[in-house]
């Protein structure tokens, strides 16, 4: 299913030891208790940019299950942004 999930990061880890050295960042909740993760792959590391270390992060893709965890791999910028302050009110009901 694809749609855009926002929130707070709250913890980020890369596995380096990891086949495919993967970031994984904690969405709202940390690990063991997240509900949300990000993943960025380490070959994709260099399309992604920028990727902010804390604070409110957008991501659009298919959300997959990984071990009951839902996540969404990032790609490339296209697939991340900071929202806006005008975005984060018009999604408040």
């Amino acid at each position: 299913e694809n749609r855009t999930v926002c929130g707070e990061i709250v913890n980020t880890y890369t596995a380096a030891s990891s086949h495919g050295t993967p970031t994984f960042v904690d969405i709202d909740q940390p690990y063991p208790h997240s509900i949300f993760d990000l993943v960025i792959w380490g070959d994709n590391k260099s399309d992604i940019g920028h990727f902010p270390e804390k604070g409110k992060v957008c991501a659009s893709g298919t959300i997959i299950l990984y071990k009951g965890k839902a996540e969404i791999q990032l790609r490339d910028w296209h697939s991340w942004y900071v929202p806006t302050d005008a975005q984060q009110r018009a999604s408040v009901p």
